[in-house]
């Protein structure tokens, strides 16, 4: 199993891979467009993405990629994420006079960077690419803002540990395969599509239904003004006790009735494919 991911060696989406499949290589990529590249030319099994932070929110690109590409979701891990201040060896914290880091660990750490007087904040690709810039720079008045591996990786210092907001730092992942069987021990379902742009359309209740009972928040938000179906909207749903009014049809033919579905991504993690 070769699983793609976005960013440098010592990335979370590194750690999130070999957390899914421990005994799998990783494949570094440049962009999240690239791990749907690598999938899709198979160049890797597996992709791995960031969806939502529960500190920083969605990754919304990762939700349009979804809509873009056909690879259905065969599974999900929930990581820790745990950032840190990392420098080269010998520079001090009062030194530090820039800090790198990808925007969603920017937002993860407002706090501790507000406490940094006279310091710039500067947004990069990723945060171990942000562990990589400060190495291979040699700038002793920089810092990073990633991982504990991030700094072996790449011999940097650790400054300071556990600088997130909040302890409880939670990012989860979906890995994304080529359509095919997905596991047995099917139970959970995540539908992405896009409604029509109207007033309120995305704060309309859905019908209560016997079938499935929502596990995690629905995510949505405005593409583009002038688009017909702008919203991108998911909702990760797992199935209650079967019922004969039950369906495996049940999740598509319901998207349909609330709204105009421009694209749908069905995905399952652990789980059998809606058909």
């Amino acid at each position: 199993m070769i699983v793609a991911f976005q960013g440098e060696p010592g990335a979370y989406s590194e750690a999130a891979a070999l957390k899914f499949a421990p005994a799998s290589q990783t494949l570094p990529c440049p962009s999240f467009d690239e791990v749907f590249a690598a999938v899709r030319d198979t160049r890797a099994t597996h992709g791995i993405l960031p969806m939502e932070n529960s500190i920083g929110g969605s990754i919304h690109r990762n939700y349009d990629l979804l809509l873009e590409h056909d690879l259905p979701i065969v599974g999900e891990v929930e990581l820790r994420v745990d950032h840190c201040l990392l420098a080269l060896p010998g520079t001090a914290l009062a030194d530090v006079k820039v800090v790198y880091s990808h925007p969603q660990a920017l937002a993860q750490v407002e706090t501790a960077l507000r406490q940094m007087t006279g310091v710039d904040v500067v947004a990069v690709y990723d945060t171990a690419g942000a562990a990589k810039m400060v190495r291979e720079g040699n700038r002793r008045d920089a810092a990073a803002v990633a991982s504990r591996r991030a700094a072996e990786v790449f011999g940097l210092a650790i400054l300071k540990e556990s600088i997130q907001d909040f302890r409880d730092n939670i990012t989860r992942f979906c890995v994304v395969t080529k359509p095919g069987a997905p596991p047995s021990e099917a139970d959970k379902t995540s539908l992405v599509f896009s409604l029509h742009s109207k007033p309120g359309r995305c704060s309309r209740p859905w019908p209560a239904s016997p079938c499935v009972t929502s596990t995690s928040p629905r995510s949505n938000r405005d593409r583009c003004a002038e688009s017909p179906g702008n919203t991108p909207f998911t909702s990760t749903c797992r199935p209650r006790a079967p019922t004969p009014a039950c369906s495996a049809r049940w999740p598509i033919s319901r998207t349909s009735a609330t709204g105009s579905v421009r694209s749908a991504a069905t995905a399952a993690s652990s789980h059998k494919p809606v058909r």
